[in-house]
C-alpha cells in the first residue's frame, strides 16, 4: 500500500490479523502411515507457525485498495493430496483454510485446486481475488505456465498478493515472481541512463525444478 491507502486500510489489516489469530489447531494423526508421514503439517507448533504467517502476510498485502470495512477476496489454492484428509478430518489443506477464514468478517473466501476449470486459475477468478493463498508439493510440474504467468502479471502490476505456504517454494507461481524479483535487483544496479539499454543474459531462464550449482556465478554480475 502507498500513503493513504495505507491509512485507509489500516482497519481492514488490523481485522485481518485478529481474525487468523483464533486458528491455531492440532489435526487428529491417525495410526503411523507412511503417505501421512509424507503429507503431514503436523504438530501444534508447526500450525501455529502456519496461520501465524497466514495472517502477518495478509495484514502486509500491498494490494487490497479498498477502504477500511471492504472485503478481502482470497483464494485458497491447494493441490489436494488425497493424504491431506487423514490430517484435516475429510478436508483437503485448502478447504480447512478456507473454512475457517470463511467464518470470520470481512473475508470473501474460494477454495481451487488442479481439478478445477483452468485448475482454478482463470480469468474471472483471478480478476476476483486480492489473495491467494498456494500450497503445493508434490504437483508443481502439473500447474499450466500459461496459468501461471496469469498470477505473475497480476503480482507485477500490484493487482494480486501471493502468500507461498511451504513446500510452495518450489511451486511455479513463487519461482516465476522470485525470477522477476531477480530481474528488478539487478536492474537497480545499473545506472538509470543504461537500463534502458541493458541486455539480460540469464543463466537459469527455465528455473523450474533447477537448483543453482556450486560454481554458479553469482548475480547479477556485469
Amino acid at each position: 500500500m502507498h500513503g493513504k491507502d495505507e491509512d485507509r486500510n489500516r482497519g481492514v489489516r488490523g481485522r485481518v490479523a485478529r481474525d487468523v489469530r483464533g486458528l491455531h489447531t492440532e489435526p487428529e494423526r491417525p495410526a503411523r502411515n507412511p503417505c501421512y508421514e509424507t503429507a503431514r503439517p503436523a504438530t501444534l507448533s508447526s500450525m501455529k507457525t502456519v496461520f501465524c504467517l497466514i495472517g502477518l502476510l495478509l495484514c502486509a498485502s500491498a494490494v487490497c485498495d479498498a477502504a477500511e470495512g471492504a472485503v478481502v477476496r482470497v483464494l485458497v489454492w491447494d493441490e489436494q493430496q488425497p493424504e491431506q484428509k487423514q490430517a484435516y478430518g475429510d478436508r483437503f489443506l485448502g478447504e480447512t483454510i478456507a473454512a475457517h477464514l470463511g467464518t470470520r468478517p470481512g473475508f470473501s473466501i474460494k477454495h481451487a485446486g488442479l481439478d478445477a476449470v483452468e485448475q482454478g486459475l482463470d480469468e474471472a477468478t483471478l480478476n476476483a481475488t486480492d489473495v491467494i493463498i498456494w500450497w503445493g508439493h508434490k504437483k508443481h510440474g502439473v500447474v499450466k505456465d500459461e496459468f501461471v504467468e496469469r498470477i505473475v502479471s497480476r503480482v507485477k502490476s500490484g493487482k494480486l498478493a501471493l502468500i507461498a505456504l511451504h513446500s510452495a517454494h518450489w511451486s511455479k507461481p513463487f519461482v516465476r515472481l522470485m525470477q522477476e524479483r531477480a530481474k528488478t535487483d539487478a536492474l537497480q544496479e545499473i545506472p538509470t541512463a543504461e537500463r534502458s539499454t541493458a541486455r539480460f543474459e540469464f543463466v537459469n531462464d527455465k528455473p523450474y525444478g533447477r537448483t543453482v550449482k556450486r560454481d554458479a556465478p553469482l548475480t547479477p554480475s556485469f
